[in-house]
């Protein structure tokens, strides 16, 4: 098939979409049941050792969302790696904040897990690429 022709293909981030897989460094904003979610690191290209995490979440009018329990689950997907999970805590105008230890480079998941009262839970996926080497 010829680039561009036949074939449809989604764009990144639409609503309902559950997970993509792209490798991020920096921020990445997802829009998911009527919710803004733009998720940044700090430092923001991450290194091995600890990494602030940092969620900022609106609703569709882009007021901020105060009330949402948040814990971000990471690890690397690979055999015998188990998942560790932070909770993160709400600084002001919707942000949510925790600091995760990816203890070597390479590729990290992290699941956003959240629960806004009077919406549906979501679990949304992020893919990091770190750098640096073993701790």
């Amino acid at each position: 098939m010829e680039p561009g022709k036949g074939g449809v293909s989604a764009p990144p981030g639409r609503a309902g979409e559950m997970g993509s897989k792209k490798e991020m460094t920096g921020a990445e904003t997802r829009q998911l049941n009527g919710l803004t979610l733009s998720l940044t690191t700090a430092p923001e290209h991450p290194k091995a050792g600890n990494v602030l995490l940092k969620l900022t979440l609106t609703d569709q009018a882009g007021k901020p969302v105060t009330n949402a329990q948040v814990v971000f689950v990471y690890t690397m997907p690979m055999p015998g790696m188990t998942d560790t999970k932070v909770a993160a805590r709400h600084t002001k105008d919707g942000l949510y904040e925790g600091t995760v230890l990816f203890g070597m480079g390479g590729t990290w998941m992290v699941t956003v897990n959240m629960t806004v009262p009077g919406r549906p839970p979501i679990a949304e996926k992020f893919q990091f690429s770190v750098t640096g080497g073993g701790m």
